[in-house]
């Protein structure tokens, strides 16, 4: 738990190396499952592997128990992953109402809020996505968290297509970045701003911050595959073809089922007359994209697994309870 904020990535290796769930009290089993959830999503993990462990949590804390609304928190966030942003948003409804009783409780609201502004901007519902994404701002902590609030409004007006909003909202979360010192939150406030950029077709000013970005990468950050597939698409833009293929392959280096880079590089051969090599990449790009859709669907049947699973663990539990009554 100590960990978590400063060391995310130590605190899930020490989470994952604990083998005896299966004999830890169930107070313990639950809160176990909390902080797994908390430390695969701090590192960007899918949550899939975290269903069993949440719905056990979901089952053991009652319905006015602080901890049922973060494994509601962390079940819808799961949900999303799974392309239900419907249950997902229910599940964050309901861990709002069990927070109404604990009103010191600002992170976990600051959270349900920023995603639940995510989920109501991808289902059209703009102008409710503002609100809540504004809530979040106000529960926020410190520079980094007002970031972040920021990079999601301007997403959303983004998604609005009114640029001017768009545009200096993303300018606001990189003043805030900057004050946080985060050197991950800088790089991601230049990125975003420079997406928006090139969304409004401001391609100069979308290939300054790309720069910036690719200038300040250090070993200490986990290299993301789509600083590169920005800047290497942008210069398609351009027509500076060398520098495209460069950092388009680059992208590949770092993330081979990167789809969107394959399908740049077609595009770009294509309008270089390198017809045999556009199909090389175009039936690359549909080869990763089948791979994909074959990885959705087995994800999909883990999920039917587990979920079977987790259903006969409880049924389980509920005949050994009744043993023990009787």
């Amino acid at each position: 738990d100590s960990l978590l904020e400063m060391k995310p990535d130590s605190a899930l290796t020490i989470l994952k190396n604990i083998s005896v769930l299966e004999d830890l009290p169930e107070v313990d089993k639950a809160y176990y499952a909390l902080l797994l959830a908390e430390a695969t999503d701090k590192n960007k993990l899918p949550l899939l592997p975290c269903d069993s462990l949440l719905n056990f949590a979901l089952d053991y804390y009652g319905d006015d128990d602080r901890e049922k609304a973060v494994a509601l928190m962390y079940k819808g966030r799961l949900l999303a992953e799974m392309d239900d942003e419907k249950a997902a948003i229910e599940m964050n409804l309901k861990a709002l109402e069990i927070l109404q009783d604990y009103p010191v409780d600002t992170k976990y609201r600051r959270l349900i809020y920023s995603a639940l502004g995510l989920w109501y901007g991808n289902c059209g519902l703009n102008d409710k996505a503002l609100e809540v994404l504004h809530q979040s701002l106000h529960y926020s902590f410190d520079a980094k968290d007002t970031a972040i609030a920021y990079i999601n409004i301007g997403y959303i007006y983004g998604m609005r297509n009114m640029q001017d909003s768009a545009i200096t909202y993303q300018r606001k979360a990189v003043k805030y970045a900057m004050r946080s010192k985060d050197r991950s939150m800088i790089l991601t406030s230049w990125h975003n701003l420079s997406i928006c950029y090139r969304h409004f077709e401001n391609v100069d000013s979308a290939v300054v911050y790309a720069h910036k970005v690719l200038q300040n990468i250090s070993d200490e950050n986990k290299i993301f595959s789509g600083y590169f597939y920005n800047i290497g698409d942008l210069y398609i833009g351009l027509g500076q073809y060398d520098s495209a293929r460069y950092y388009l392959e680059k992208s590949l280096l770092f993330s081979p089922s990167l789809s969107m880079s394959y399908w740049s590089l077609a595009v770009m051969e294509a309008e270089l007359g390198n017809f045999k090599s556009a199909y090389h990449y175009l039936d690359t790009f549909v080869m990763v994209q089948d791979s994909l859709d074959n990885s959705e669907l087995l994800t999909e049947v883990q999920h039917l697994v587990y979920k079977h699973q987790t259903e006969l663990r409880v049924k389980d539990e509920q005949i050994k309870s009744k043993r023990i009554i009787r």
